[in-house]
C-alpha cells in the first residue's frame, strides 16, 4: 500500500470516528519525513544527524467550539485516543464565531504537479565528501582565510497529507537540500566572518561547492578592516540577500492575524498606494521546483498566481479562513503564508548603476537583531556593510545602526536591482530605499 492510500485510509478513519462522536467539522493533517545532515570543520567530521519524524494533528469542531490534539503514533489505538482528547478539549473551550473549516466552494478541486520531490541518492559518505570539498576550496581561496566555521550539507524528504470533512483530501511530497560554508578571515589582527549557501528542491539545482566556496571567500575578505562612519542621514541600499526582509515585513503587516488584531501600521491599506508606482509584488505558487511552491494552501483552499501589489497599490490582504471571517472578507488562500513572491520594478538597475545613481551612502549586507515595531512601523537594526562614495564602494563598515519607519521605507524605494537572490521564497534584487538615519560614531 503506497503512502496515498495508506494515509487516506487513516485520515478517513478519523473523520468517520469524529462524526460518530458528534463533531460537526473535522480536519486531519498527517506528515512524515526523513533526512540527514553532516557538518565538517577543518576537514574533520563534527556531526552527523539523522532526522525522522511523523505527526498527526486532529482538529474537531462542535459547532463553533474547537479542540485539537496531536500524536506521533499512527496506530489505530493512538489515533483514536488523540481524537478523544481533541473532543474532550472542545467541551471546555469557548465558542468562537469565526472558527471552522474553509468553506467547500473555496477548496481546490484540481492542482498541478510542481515537481517538488527529488530525494538525495548520494548517502552519508557522499555528503561528507561534498562538505569537505566545499570547505577545502573555500580555505584555499586566500591565505587570509585562516579558519572555517564549518561546511554543512542537509537533505530532507517529506510527505504531507491533509483531509477534512468537507470532502477534501490531498497528499503532497517535497524535498529540500542545502549546502553552506562559513569562514573566518584575519588581517592586521582583526577577524571577520561571513558565509555562503545554496538551497534547492532538487540536488542538481544547488550551486556547486566551488561556487559556494568562492562566494563565501569573496564576502569575508571584503569585510576585513572595517571602519566606523559619522552619524547622520544618508542614502541606503539593502543588498539583495537582506532586501527580502523589507518585503517580508510588509507581507507580515498585511497578514490577517495582524489586521484583525489591529497590531499593524498597514491597517486599511487595501487599494491604497504603499509602494512607489514602479514596484509590484507578484506571487506565483506554481513555480516548478520552487522553494515556496504549493498546489493549495494549508486549508486546502485553491490558490493562483496573482499580484499582491501592482504598480505600488495593495491588491490583496493575506487571509486564512479564520482571519477572513474576522474581517468579514473571503479567504485569499494564504493559510500557511505566501509562496514564491517576486519583486518587479520598472526602475530596475544593475548593482553598479544603482551605486552610481546613489553616489554617496551605505550598502547594507548584514542585519543584526530584530528591530521592527509593526504597530508603529518604527524600524531600527544593527548592520554591517560598505561605505559608498563617488558611486564606488570605498571600505567596509561595522558597529552602526540604521533607523526609519517601515511605511516611509516602502514608499521611498528608489530602485530595485537586477542582482536577484534566487535562494529565497521572496526573490528580489538589491533595494535602494532613499535616506535613513545612520548612527555611527
Amino acid at each position: 500500500m503506497d503512502h496515498t492510500s495508506l494515509y487516506q485510509e487513516k485520515i478517513n478513519h478519523i473523520l468517520k470516528k469524529a462524526k460518530a462522536k458528534g463533531a460537526t467539522e473535522v480536519e486531519v493533517g498527517l506528515t512524515s519525513g526523513h533526512g540527514f545532515g553532516v557538518n565538517v570543520r577543518q576537514q574533520e567530521v563534527e556531526t552527523i544527524e539523522h532526522h525522522e519524524d511523523r505527526s498527526m494533528g486532529i482538529t474537531v469542531y462542535f459547532g463553533r467550539k474547537k479542540g485539537s490534539a496531536d500524536t506521533s503514533d499512527f496506530s489505530t489505538e493512538s489515533m483514536e485516543e488523540a481524537l478523544s482528547v481533541a473532543c474532550h478539549i472542545a467541551e471546555f473551550t469557548l465558542e468562537d464565531p469565526y472558527s471552522g473549516l474553509a468553506e467547500p466552494q473555496f477548496l481546490a478541486k484540481t492542482w498541478p504537479d510542481l515537481d517538488l520531490y527529488h530525494p538525495d541518492q548520494g548517502g552519508i559518505e557522499a555528503a561528507i565528501e561534498r562538505a569537505k570539498f566545499c570547505e577545502k576550496m573555500a580555505l584555499a581561496e586566500d591565505p587570509r582565510i585562516l579558519h572555517s566555521e564549518g561546511a554543512n550539507f542537509n537533505t530532507y524528504a517529506g510527505v504531507n497529507a491533509y483531509g477534512n470533512s468537507n470532502g477534501f483530501f490531498a497528499l503532497t511530497r517535497a524535498t529540500s537540500h542545502d549546502l553552506s560554508v562559513g569562514l573566518i578571515a584575519e588581517e592586521n589582527g582583526h577577524k571577520e566572518r561571513d558565509h555562503s549557501y545554496s538551497s534547492a528542491r532538487c540536488f542538481e539545482d544547488l550551486w556547486s561547492p566551488e561556487v559556494i566556496a568562492k562566494d563565501a571567500a569573496e564576502r569575508v575578505l571584503k569585510r576585513l578592516n572595517p571602519r566606523q562612519i559619522q552619524t547622520g542621514k544618508v542614502q541606503v541600499i539593502f543588498e539583495a540577500g537582506v532586501a527580502s526582509s523589507l518585503i517580508s515585513a510588509y507581507l507580515k503587516g498585511v497578514s490577517g492575524s495582524h489586521l484583525y488584531r489591529k497590531t499593524t501600521c498597514l491597517l486599511d491599506s487595501l487599494g491604497t498606494q504603499v509602494f512607489p508606482e514602479h514596484l509590484s509584488l507578484f506571487e506565483d505558487p506554481f513555480v516548478l521546483r520552487g522553494l515556496g511552491s504549493s498546489p493549495f494552501d494549508a486549508e486546502g483552499v485553491a490558490i493562483r498566481p496573482q499580484y499582491l501589489v501592482e504598480k505600488g497599490c495593495v491588491q490583496t490582504y493575506l487571509l486564512s479562513s479564520y482571519s477572513a471571517r474576522q474581517l468579514q472578507m473571503q479567504t485569499t488562500g494564504h493559510a500557511g503564508g505566501v509562496r514564491n513572491v517576486f519583486v518587479k520594478s520598472a526602475a530596475s538597475l544593475t548593482r553598479p548603476e544603482m551605486l552610481a545613481e546613489m553616489g554617496r551612502g551605505l550598502l547594507v549586507t548584514e542585519l543584526i537583531g530584530q528591530g521592527l515595531n509593526l504597530l508603529t512601523g518604527d524600524y531600527s537594526r544593527g548592520v554591517c556593510g560598505f561605505w559608498v562614495e563617488g558611486g564606488e564602494i570605498q571600505f567596509p563598515v561595522s558597529e552602526i545602526t540604521i533607523a526609519g519607519n517601515l511605511k516611509e521605507l516602502l514608499r521611498n524605494i528608489q530602485a530595485v536591482g537586477t542582482d536577484v537572490d534566487v535562494r529565497k521564497r521572496i526573490q528580489t534584487g538589491s533595494i535602494w530605499v532613499g535616506e535613513m538615519m545612520v548612527a555611527g560614531v
